[in-house]
Formats: structure tokens, C-alpha cells, sequence
């Protein structure tokens, strides 16, 4: 697949957070929808360097269970940067 670019300055930015990719696209779909640009992240540990390395981010959308870490502990992760 092709590398994601960043989000665009200015416009709302959720994090997509999922190991299901056709779930992840579908809200990716859905948010553009709204003008809200999406990254994705297909682990807990994926989407905590999401958040350290493109901030702000607006919205954390979880779609589906990831392997690697509870989702509790994702939001405290994130929640700490």
C-alpha cells in the first residue's frame, strides 16, 4: 500500500485505530465524509507514535481490538504525551 501523507494543517485530524484494515477504511470514508483527514494505525503501539509524531490530533476513532495492547492502556498512553 502506499505511504499515507500527513494531514493537511488546519483541517480536523482523527487517528483510526484497528487491526480489521477494511474497518479502519471504512471509517477513514466515513470521516471524509465530514472533512476530517484520518491516519491509521494498525497497533496500540502504532498509534501512540502516531500521536508523538503528528499532533494535533482532533478525534481517536477505535474500530477494532489490536493485538498488542488493551485499549485502555492506548488512551492512557496517549493521554501522558
Amino acid at each position: 500500500a502506499a505511504a499515507k501523507q500527513p494531514p493537511v494543517a488546519g483541517h480536523p485530524t482523527a487517528l483510526v485505530v484497528g487491526g480489521a484494515s477494511n474497518l479502519r477504511q471504512i471509517a477513514v470514508d466515513q470521516l471524509q465524509v465530514f472533512g476530517i483527514e484520518s491516519i491509521e494505525a494498525s497497533s496500540g503501539r502504532a498509534a501512540v507514535r502516531q500521536i508523538q509524531r503528528i499532533a494535533p490530533i482532533d478525534y481517536i476513532v477505535v474500530v477494532d481490538r489490536v493485538a498488542d495492547l488493551p485499549v485502555s492502556e492506548i488512551v492512557q498512553r496517549i493521554d501522558a504525551y
